[in-house]
């Protein structure tokens, strides 16, 4: 595992993906969700094309108003090096006992696995609270897979909460009320 010095700490921002940041974080998405061992590695290229595509599709089509990807990175000189990324739009979710709205909804937030546990995620999820309150939403949704214990426990310590799900849901519905008022946002979200 990398580990981020003190002094790299004032070296990592947040920003707006731009759609040249596409291909970077396709190869994050497809080294993070996906296995890249045995036969499925051959699928690897073809899968992150597809990823690349359709993010770039996002960044081109949708409008900051409802759509950021979020990009934690570290700079190295002219260079940065990509740590993690995540997704936030507003989407219509079916809140249980609600009916279907259009809320901010966190999806694929993904960090490099030699920089996890290194307080990135938290950084991207607390990026994604200030857009939202940017928005002016009241609250922020987003799904984590059951036996996904680590992102489960992430998100339970920044005050999301676990909505009740059938015993046999492959995915949990977490909320997080965003109660303090206002602010601007800790990001730049006109690309």
């Amino acid at each position: 595992m990398s580990e981020l010095g003190q002094g790299d700490c004032a070296s990592v921002q947040i920003r707006a993906a731009q759609g040249t940041d596409a291909a970077s974080v396709a190869a994050l998405l497809s080294l993070t969700f996906y296995p890249q061992r045995g036969w499925r590695a051959l699928l690897t290229p073809v899968m992150q094309m597809g990823m690349q595509h359709e993010l770039l599709t996002r960044l081109q089509s949708l409008t900051p108003e409802i759509y950021v990807c979020l990009l934690c990175e570290k700079k190295q000189g002219r260079w940065s090096q990509l740590l993690g990324t995540v997704e936030l739009s507003q989407r219509p979710v079916q809140v249980p006992g609600q009916s279907r709205q259009r809320v901010p909804y966190i999806s694929n937030l993904a960090v490099h696995p030699q920089y996890r546990h290194q307080g990135i995620g938290e950084r991207l999820l607390q990026s994604c609270e200030s857009v939202s309150r940017h928005w002016q939403a009241s609250a922020l949704y987003l799904h984590v897979r059951s036996e996904n214990r680590p992102a489960q426990a992430l998100y339970l310590k920044l005050g999301y909460q676990k909505y009740r799900e059938p015993p046999t849901a492959a995915r949990y519905l977490y909320r997080k009320d965003l109660h303090t008022a206002c602010s601007e946002p800790a990001v730049m979200i006109h690309g």
